[in-house]
């Protein structure tokens, strides 16, 4: 199993490819609103889970990834991946969480609390 910082630096190569697909798309407002908002932490008792997903509509293909966190914004657990195919955006954003949720369940953590960008 990858370490932390590995994955950490893969999700941000990641989400730099991402971000620099979507800018060459033209929706620049919407990662810079993304960007903007801030982390905030989770209740002592509780490590936070925030995932993503992104996808490349033309291509129908996307990315996804998530960071747990504790209360003092140190990492947890981290991970990233690619689609090859994918259906919409909102089934990005449930396998991004749902990857979340198998890879906290095989670390053997429970107690969480999951954010996503999604509406």
């Amino acid at each position: 199993m990858a370490s932390v910082q590995e994955i950490t630096h893969k999700t941000t190569l990641f989400s730099t490819d991402v971000e620099r697909m979507i800018k060459d798309d033209g929706n620049r407002g919407a990662v810079r609103d993304r960007m903007e908002r801030r982390w905030l932490p989770p209740p002592a008792n509780l490590l936070k889970i925030n995932s993503d997903g992104a996808l490349i509509e033309k291509e129908k293909c996307g990315a996804w990834g998530f960071v747990m966190r504790d209360c003092d914004g140190h990492g947890i657990l981290a991970g990233a991946g690619r689609f090859r195919a994918v259906y919409g955006a909102l089934s990005t954003e449930g396998e991004a969480c749902l990857a979340a949720l198998q890879a906290a369940l095989e670390a053997g953590i429970s107690r969480i609390f999951i954010e996503t960008d999604s509406s």
